[in-house]
C-alpha cells in the first residue's frame, strides 16, 4: 500500500525529455525490428466492453512507459492518445475521457546515441548482401 501512497495523484504518459529513454532498447528485439523512420502501432483496447474505463486509460499509460524505455516516442500529443489519468479517478469519468482517444497508439523510434549507427551499418551491410540465386 505505500507504493500507491507515494505515486502522483495525476500520472502522464513519458515525452522524449522524461529520464529513461531508451533504456532497453539495446537489448529490444521490437527496437531492432523497426526501420529508424517507421512506426510502431499499438491497439488500445478502446472497444473491448468488458474493459472498464481506468483500465482501458491505465493500459494506454503502461503501453507508453513500455515503449518509452525502448526508445520509442508518440508521435501524437501525448495527452490526446494517453490522457492524464487520476489516481482516484471514477470509472465513467474515465469512460468519458477515454472515449475521444485514438484507437491505436503510434510510436515512432528516437535516434539513441550509439544505437542508431548500428542500425544503420546494419541495415547498409544487409542492403550490400546479394541474395542467392536472384
Amino acid at each position: 500500500w505505500a507504493r500507491l501512497e507515494e505515486a502522483p495523484k495525476i500520472i502522464r504518459a513519458p515525452t522524449e525529455d522524461a529520464d529513461g529513454l531508451g533504456r532497453l532498447a539495446a537489448e529490444s528485439a521490437v527496437r531492432h525490428a523497426i526501420r529508424p523512420d517507421g512506426l510502431l502501432m499499438v491497439e488500445s483496447f478502446k472497444c473491448q466492453t468488458q474493459l472498464e474505463g481506468k483500465t482501458k486509460l491505465a493500459f494506454r499509460h503502461r503501453i507508453c512507459r513500455s515503449a518509452h524505455t525502448l526508445g520509442f516516442s508518440l508521435r501524437d500529443d501525448a495527452d490526446k492518445v494517453a490522457p492524464p489519468l487520476e489516481k482516484d479517478v471514477t470509472n465513467p469519468k474515465a469512460m468519458e475521457v477515454e472515449r475521444y482517444a485514438p484507437e491505436y497508439l503510434i510510436f515512432r523510434p528516437v535516434p539513441i546515441t550509439g544505437l542508431e549507427s548500428e542500425e544503420i551499418s546494419q541495415a547498409k551491410e544487409a542492403e550490400a548482401t546479394p541474395v542467392p540465386g536472384g
